[in-house]
């Protein structure tokens, strides 16, 4: 899923366009305009992470705690996740 927010004033300068992968326990957050392209997720996780594919997430190709470790450690802030079912 893929959707674009707009702040308050919908100023299209800082619109932000967010990707979402989901694997029913948690729901990673890609923030494109964030990443750096440090690679940390590639290298940590490359069988969920992979930049030459179509999507480039796969999820389902590790645990949700795998994940949640390999999110915190983002450098850019541009990957997150929220916990499905939980406000």
């Amino acid at each position: 899923m893929c959707f674009i927010a707009f702040d308050e004033t919908f100023n299209l300068k800082d619109t932000r366009m967010i990707k979402e992968y989901s694997n029913g326990e948690i729901t990673i957050l890609w923030e494109a305009k964030k990443c750096e392209h440090a690679g940390v997720c590639v290298k940590t996780l490359p069988k969920v992470y992979n930049p030459k594919a179509s999507p480039w997430i796969a999820i389902e190709n590790a645990t949700t705690e795998e994940l949640k470790n390999q999110i915190a450690n983002c450098p850019s802030g541009a990957l997150s996740f929220r916990v499905n079912g939980k406000d």
